[in-house]
């Protein structure tokens, strides 16, 4: 009776480490408020605030995450719709996952070729060691920008959000088999040959207002960005720009790197190393388990 209790006590212990290391599965809605609750006034600014300087400041070990806290206002045109408040990442054994927050609210073009100054976004992903330090074509909307020479940095996949291809706000899914250029218009994922990639995305889109501001909410496969289940993280930054209706001008308002106007160059890549968002997957959990009881069964009839 003894074995058997401790067995069960065994069964109970792993599974309230799985519950409070496993990582949180965030609802892809255009709003943040399922990533966890904290002051965010205690953040450093221009920084990736990592997982365990969070928990130190507040957030609970349910909702691991990184966090790069913005200068607010930095918009080179002082458009809030377009001035990155905050940007969260977390991750689990199969997606990334990405928030940004905006200081304004969000203007949505619904296709219109004469829409002016609707935001778009885009995050620059480095996860190998080849990559590109240009943007050819249109995967920036043609702005002249560029990774610098002198860091040792080149995008290797850029997610980018037009929302000009956007007539409401919520969820916008890729079900297997659909083609994501008739979900998402030119949205979503590139590799450094301007290619598209295919995969199973969500975005999610959330207004606001001018006094709580927008969001974007991004699911992306793991895959889909190079990272295998043995990779440590990757390095990012992110770029928002305004296009003008019909001249084909493009401004870049805000990014990671301190810019000003005119500037085209990136070279603030922040690495996000998502083993420190931990997690244990659906199959890894299943095989803890069968390994405890297989030990506890084997231990338990050895004594009789």
């Amino acid at each position: 009776m003894k074995r058997m209790f401790a067995l069960l006590m065994g069964l109970l212990v792993l599974g309230g480490m799985m519950g409070m290391v496993s990582a949180f599965t965030p609802t892809i809605d255009g709003n943040d408020s399922d990533w966890g609750s904290l002051d965010l006034l205690l953040l450093d600014p221009n920084s990736w605030n990592t997982p365990s300087s969070l928990q130190e400041k507040g957030l609970d070990s349910q909702h691991l995450q990184y966090i790069w806290m913005d200068t607010s206002g930095d918009a080179i045109d002082s458009v809030d719709a377009a001035d990155v408040k905050y940007i969260r990442v977390t991750a689990n054994s199969s997606y990334v996952y990405f928030y940004i927050k905006f200081t304004g609210q969000l203007t949505l073009g619904g296709k219109n070729p004469n829409a002016q100054n609707i935001p778009a976004v885009a995050i620059i992903i480095d996860s190998t060691d080849g990559g590109n330090k240009t943007f050819g074509g249109q995967v920036l909307w043609g702005a002249d920008v560029k990774v610098s020479d002198s860091d040792p940095y080149a995008w290797d996949y850029l997610i980018r959000v037009d929302l000009n291809q956007f007539s409401t706000g919520g969820t916008y899914d890729n079900p297997a088999g659909v083609d994501v250029l008739d979900i998402y218009g030119d949205n979503v994922l590139y590799d450094d040959s301007n290619n598209l990639v295919y995969g199973d995305y969500s975005i999610g889109i959330y207004t606001g207002d001018t006094t709580t501001g927008g969001g974007i909410e991004l699911k992306i496969p793991k895959g889909a960005l190079g990272l295998s289940d043995q990779q440590f993280g990757f390095y990012m930054d992110f770029l928002t720009v305004l296009q003008t209706a019909n001249s084909g001008s493009v401004q870049v308002e805000d990014a990671m790197d301190p810019l000003s106007s005119g500037s085209n160059t990136l070279s603030n890549f922040q690495y996000a190393d998502i083993t420190q968002v931990p997690f244990f997957s659906d199959s890894i959990a299943m095989g803890a388990v069968a390994i405890l009881l297989a030990l506890g069964a084997f231990w338990f009839f050895r004594r009789q």
